[in-house]
């Protein structure tokens, strides 16, 4: 009687075995497309943006708020329109 128990008690030492490898593999399969791994990647490649744009301006030279921009955008519009109204108006004359 003792084998028969010591046999089944061997299959299911093996079947629990088996399942743990099986866990093991599907989290090493699953583990790349959990959130915590998206979470992680998205981290890694929001840092690598932020050091590369942290040179990239550094070498540009001065930054200026958007509304500066605005603004000087509106200027130079504004001055090739008077420019253009004063060469028709001399053109005319």
């Amino acid at each position: 009687m003792q084998t028969e128990d010591h046999d089944t008690f061997g299959v299911e030492v093996q079947t629990v075995r088996k399942i743990k490898e099986l866990r093991h593999k599907v989290q090493e399969l699953i583990s790349p497309h959990s959130v915590r791994a998206k979470a992680a990647d998205s981290l890694k490649r929001k840092a690598i943006r932020h050091e590369q744009e942290e040179q990239d301006s550094c070498s540009s030279g001065p930054r200026f708020p958007a509304s500066l921009l605005f603004r000087s955008g509106l200027r130079t519009r504004n001055e090739h329109k008077l420019r253009r109204s004063r060469e028709l108006t001399h053109n005319i004359d």
